[in-house]
């Protein structure tokens, strides 16, 4: 699944009501909702981190020199 796949509504409500919501994570992780967004949450960022990271060393990889230095537009 794609980072633009898992963030999409129909991803997201089947995490909330589904996954979140199962026995094997209420008891592994936490049965608290609050603290599983949050956990869901920074795992979301970190893939964005991990997938820009890509794009940047792609962009510095190119040839043409407009896709150079994109971390500085990454880095806001």
């Amino acid at each position: 699944m794609s980072l633009m796949q898992s963030l999409s509504k129909e991803s997201l409500k089947y995490l909330k009501d589904i996954v979140l919501q199962s026995e094997g994570v209420q008891r592994l992780v936490s049965s608290n909702m609050d603290d599983l967004m949050r956990i869901a949450a920074a795992d979301k960022r970190q893939e964005l981190r991990v997938f820009s990271r890509e794009v940047i060393r792609f962009g510095n990889r190119c040839k043409d020199p407009q896709w150079h230095n994109l971390d500085r537009y990454f880095s806001k």
